[in-house]
């Protein structure tokens, strides 16, 4: 059976209302550029790494004030190695342990 077209916009509405991130919809967040979702990503993101300790291991200064990851990629990290973990990622090892712990 086929769906209506009113039917299909509905449901596509409805996806697009769905919370996604902390003050975004599926929708919002869609209609960001690739890099504008990196930085929302990195917002979410920033309170996983910092609970998880990984400011203690970055070369932020922000960082150690705050005693949580408050760091954002630059222009060129994103270029080099386009990524959602902040900038107080420890090294590659211990990445794996922690994407496996949350």
């Amino acid at each position: 059976m086929a769906r209506r077209e009113e039917e299909c916009r509905r449901i596509m509405e409805e996806a697009d209302n769905e919370p996604y991130l902390p003050g975004l919809t599926r929708g919002e967040f869609n209609v960001l550029s690739p890099r504008q979702q990196s930085h929302e990503f990195q917002k979410f993101f920033q309170h996983v790494t910092s609970y998880m300790g990984f400011w203690k291991t970055c070369n932020l200064s922000p960082c150690h004030r705050a005693r949580a990851s408050k760091g954002f990629l630059t222009e060129a990290q994103y270029s080099g190695e386009p990524g959602w973990i902040p900038p107080s990622r420890p090294v590659s090892a211990r990445m794996a342990n922690a994407m496996r712990r949350f």
